[in-house]
C-alpha cells in the first residue's frame, strides 16, 4: 500500500511472516502475535478458468469446515476488526469486534492502476467470468 492506502501492486512473500495462514492456524493465537485482527489481502501463485481451492476455515468446537474454490487471483480475509461492538441485531444479539469473518474472492485492488493486474479492466461487449464456490462441512 502506499501513503493514502492504494494497493501499489507489490506482493510480499508471506514466508515467516506471522500472517502466513498456509500450513494452518488458530485465528485468535493470529489476532493475539498480530496485535490485532485481519484485512489481509493475498494474491495466489495460481489463477484462471478452472476452480482451485484457496481457503480453507474449520471450526474446531463444531467441526464444520468452509472450503473455498474460485477462478480469482486473489482474496481479502477479513475478521471484523472495524465493525463496532456497538452493533447488535434487534434480539439483543451482538455483531461486534471479531465475531466473524469473510473470504472475499476479486482481482487487485487498484488493478486498472497497476502494470500486469490480471483481469482489473473489462471491456464493452466483453464477457467478465468469475466463479467462486463456498463449500459448508457438517
Amino acid at each position: 500500500m502506499d501513503e493514502t492506502g492504494a494497493a501499489t501492486g507489490v506482493i510480499v512473500d508471506v514466508e515467516d511472516r506471522m500472517d502466513d495462514l498456509r500450513s494452518g492456524e488458530i485465528i485468535r493465537d493470529v489476532h493475539a502475535r498480530l496485535g490485532t485482527g485481519f484485512e489481509h489481502f493475498w494474491v495466489f501463485d495460481e489463477f484462471g478458468d478452472k476452480l482451485l481451492p484457496i481457503a480453507e476455515v474449520t471450526d474446531m468446537e463444531s467441526g464444520r469446515v468452509l472450503q473455498v474454490e474460485s477462478t480469482e487471483p486473489c482474496m481479502l480475509f477479513y475478521t471484523g476488526m472495524y465493525t463496532s461492538d456497538e452493533l447488535a441485531r434487534e434480539n439483543g444479539d451482538a455483531f461486534g469486534k471479531y465475531r466473524a469473518f469473510c473470504c472475499e474472492t476479486h482481482r487487485y485492488p487498484n488493478g486498472p492502476n497497476i502494470n500486469g493486474s490480471p483481469g482489473s479492466i473489462t471491456k464493452a461487449n466483453e464477457p467478465f467470468k468469475s466463479k467462486t464456490v463456498f463449500r459448508i462441512l457438517f
